[in-house]
């Protein structure tokens, strides 16, 4: 009975997750020239009409036309999503402004104080309800292929495929998913392309994914093959829309150590030895030198190495993942940014 009642307790947590209001955050780098100090101008959105139309020049001018959405993994409240968005972006993007989608956790995950302990037990009792959902996801990813009923997570990304295709006029959309992320992403386009009849063409350019628990290359460029979109790049040719991948080699997620379950995606070796914690350890650029940042990615992919224009090389960035069979008429780019 009351393993019984536990179950149910647990289940209609992870529902109430997955059936949550929509909810994505409109997230913007802001850089002091003075100081350099850094800080961030967030604010709720309900559409993409509710950005001005001087927020969408500095989008244009700064990464083109192109609308970046991120993903966020498990465990994940607010703070965190937006903190992820920020770091798994390019300076560039987010000093014009990121929209990152929320997905709720199911539960409290980390204590007020900042105490390990607590933080722990906090993780602990919200750990089934989480398993759970991400379950339900991975089920609906590799068995039932989008064919069950979508979360609102996965709506909201749709809901903006949609709103991108109504603008038209060279418009396109990036995402960022980490973690769970992919799965949250991976779902969104299989149920699009399943009724690609009457929703058309998803206006995706690039996917980038961090460390994810969805399979890449099965579960995403494969159907974004399928979805058939492409672009103009900046050297004026057009290209097939791509999908890019970064796992540690640490990385219990996105590696292939469980197969099915996780995202059984090829790593790439970092430094740390032995087992150590590199899942939330990707940086689309290689942090600053002397901050907090630096110091993680140093210790997880190694000392910066620089290339011959002496720019540094960032070992975390997302590498292109083709689909199993490329058509000659093919064409995608290297650079995942």
């Amino acid at each position: 009975m009351a393993w019984s009642m536990f179950a149910t307790t647990q289940a209609d947590r992870a529902v109430r997750s997955a059936t949550a209001p929509k909810e994505m955050w409109f997230h913007k780098k802001i850089i002091d020239e003075k100081t350099g100090k850094v800080s961030f101008d967030t604010r709720q959105i309900w559409s993409l009409n509710d950005l001005s139309k001087e927020e969408l020049a500095s989008i244009q001018d700064t990464n083109g036309k192109v609308i970046t959405v991120s993903n966020p993994g498990i465990f994940n409240n607010r703070e965190d999503s937006l903190s992820n968005a920020a770091k798994q972006n390019r300076n560039s993007t987010n000093g014009s402004g990121v929209i990152a989608v929320m997905n709720p956790p199911t539960g409290k995950y980390k204590s007020d104080s900042n105490n390990k302990i607590k933080d722990f037990l906090w993780l602990g009792s919200s750990l089934v309800s989480e398993l759970m959902y991400v379950g339900y996801d991975q089920l609906n990813n590799k068995v039932f292929q989008g064919y069950l009923p979508k979360t609102n997570s996965e709506k909201l990304n749709q809901d903006i495929y949609r709103e991108v295709q109504k603008m038209g006029n060279g418009w396109s959309v990036d995402t960022s998913n980490h973690s769970r992320g992919g799965i949250t992403a991976s779902v969104s386009l299989k149920d699009w392309v399943n009724n690609q009849k009457q929703n058309g063409i998803a206006p995706i350019r690039k996917a980038r994914f961090y460390g994810t628990a969805t399979n890449v290359q099965n579960d995403y460029a494969d159907v974004l093959q399928k979805n058939g979109y492409t672009y103009t790049g900046a050297d004026g040719k057009t290209y097939n829309s791509g999908s890019y991948s970064i796992v540690h080699d640490k990385d219990f997620v996105g590696n292939k150590w469980i197969p099915f379950l996780l995202g059984t995606n090829d790593t790439t070796q970092g430094t740390c030895k032995g087992l150590c914690y590199s899942h939330s350890s990707y940086f689309a650029e290689v942090p600053k030198a002397g901050t907090k940042e630096f110091d993680d990615y140093v210790k997880i992919w190694g000392e910066v190495e620089y290339d011959a224009q002496g720019k540094p090389i960032n070992k975390s960035k997302p590498i292109l993942v083709e689909p199993n069979k490329t058509k000659d008429n093919e064409k995608y780019e290297k650079e995942a940014f």
